[in-house]
């Protein structure tokens, strides 16, 4: 509708990180890893050849120092980034990062203790945006501008309040899920990343934002989205090769769009019925046919008996099955 979707994504960079504690002399520990980030690099690209191979591999390496307020000393921690091209790169991660541990070891003098990627992938993220026109808005009897101005105060909400913004992205997050799943990607890694991700600037926050904009609405996300289109989690399930098919994506990259996109369009539909007749109303027309289901309507009867337990204000199984009687019975 309208401008529709517009979405886009960054280069798939993932990061492990490596932990030193107990490290003698953390500045000169810097010092000497920074100076030494080309063979610690090259130990990484040996660990993930594979990638390497297909263009990919490492892209940078990050020193971090961090003061635990129980620690008298503070550790340090490296992160190795690496571009994991179409792969979600999690195994590929996990080995470079614990090949290049005991090098770190030395370089720093202290001990390694945790060797793992972290599932913030805010070197990977992927944005959509959507322009939807009033006229497209519009819901019974409430005109399309004054639910675009509804939406937009509470986008405003969930920007704030911590409260309101955790059900704000968790609407976003159940189309999200949706396609993760079905595409054989891991949707606890994106979901701890994205609410990580609202949380970046300390205080957790809407990851989509919606505004009233003089004709139309419009609507942005952004999150990290480390999905992937090959390796053997990808293609442990025979019909996830078929999705993706049926999705018609040829990389990661256009994988993640597709999943912005519907995250999105998921947030925008539950804060329409929320800004108008309210969103209980859609979750009880949802769960009237849920019921209508599950007493064995045929489906041809699944939207007839679920409109009439509406209509009577009485969604349950007992009315369903008096429903179905009755329309069985003509």
């Amino acid at each position: 509708l309208s401008g529709g979707y517009r979405a886009g994504t960054s280069d798939p960079i993932m990061v492990g990180q490596v932990q030193l504690v107990d490290v003698p002399d953390i500045d000169a520990a810097v010092a000497r890893i920074n100076a030494s980030a080309d063979e610690i690099l090259a130990t990484a690209d040996d660990a993930v050849a594979g990638i390497v191979r297909r263009g990919g591999g490492t892209t940078g390496l990050e020193c971090r120092i961090l003061q635990h307020p129980e620690d008298p000393a503070p550790m340090l921690v490296v992160h190795i980034a690496i571009n994991t091209l179409d792969a979600m790169g999690a195994n590929a991660i996990n080995s470079a990062v614990e090949a290049c541990a005991p090098g770190l070891e030395s370089l720093s003098g202290g001990q390694s203790v945790l060797k793992i990627l972290t599932n913030l992938s805010d070197q990977r993220t992927a944005w959509a945006e959507a322009r939807i026109d009033f006229e497209h808005l519009a819901v019974q009897d409430m005109p399309g501008d004054q639910v675009a101005w509804g939406i937009e105060q509470a986008s405003k909400l969930a920007e704030m309040d911590p409260y309101r913004a955790a059900t704000h992205n968790k609407g976003a997050m159940n189309g999200i899920d949706a396609v993760v799943v079905a595409t054989g990607n891991d949707y606890r890694a994106i979901e701890a990343g994205a609410h990580a991700w609202a949380a970046r600037s300390g205080s957790y926050s809407a990851i989509s934002t919606w505004r009233k904009r003089d004709d139309h609405l419009w609507g942005r996300i952004e999150l990290p989205l480390a999905v992937g289109i090959v390796g053997g989690q990808v293609k442990s399930h025979p019909w996830v090769p078929v999705l993706l098919g049926m999705l018609g994506v040829e990389s990661a990259s256009e994988l993640a769009q597709v999943i912005a996109v519907a995250g999105l369009g998921q947030n925008l539909g539950a804060l329409r019925a929320m800004a108008s007749i309210g969103i209980q109303a859609g979750h009880m027309a949802m769960h009237a046919r849920t019921i209508a289901i599950s007493i064995g309507a045929p489906t041809d009867l699944v939207e007839p008996v679920a409109k009439e337990m509406r209509r009577l204000g009485k969604i349950d199984r007992a009315t369903a099955e008096a429903v179905l009687a009755r329309l069985t019975d003509k």
